[in-house]
């Protein structure tokens, strides 16, 4: 395979095409990746369900993995935030960003407004050169009218 990069056209961002990101990339695919994200800053694959060991594994291969911040604070204090309703099944790595409601308590973080501005863990020593996303989306139970625009992380 070969990676093709193919720029949005609002000027940040690329889509990557002709690589199977599911296994172990070859070098020269790592590395087009790599100069791909250096170039463009977000980079978008598409058409490629992974398991959460598969993205881990992919994310891997351009550098150690962090744990998500909840799960550091946790770790670093002691002090639990954010995961009263998380499954314990879920890697500490990933961070689940959610508004679905299990058994009275959310599944994850971030997912009902409350995060307006946030900066992904300001309180380590060596803050992490990126955060890879998955999405995945369901469709709502009642109608939702969609907001005239979104996006927006900050």
């Amino acid at each position: 395979m070969s990676v093709t990069v193919r720029p949005f056209a609002a000027g940040l961002g690329a889509e990557i095409f002709g690589v199977d990101i599911r296994g172990p990339l070859s070098t020269a695919d790592r590395d087009a990746i790599r100069a791909a994200w250096l170039a463009n800053l977000v980079l978008r694959f598409r058409g490629q369900p992974m398991t959460d060991e598969q993205h881990m594994a992919f994310t891997r291969q351009f550098g150690e993995l962090e744990f998500n911040p909840a799960a550091l604070i946790a770790k670093q204090y002691g002090v639990e935030t954010q995961t009263a309703g998380r499954k314990r099944e879920i890697p500490p790595e990933i961070s689940v960003i959610s508004n679905i409601i299990e058994d009275g308590k959310a599944i994850g973080g971030l997912g009902d407004g409350e995060a307006f501005w946030h900066t992904d863990s300001s309180f380590v020593d060596v803050p992490p050169a990126a955060r890879p996303r998955s999405s995945t989306a369901t469709a709502p139970t009642t109608p939702c009218p969609m907001p005239p625009r979104s996006g927006s992380t900050g």
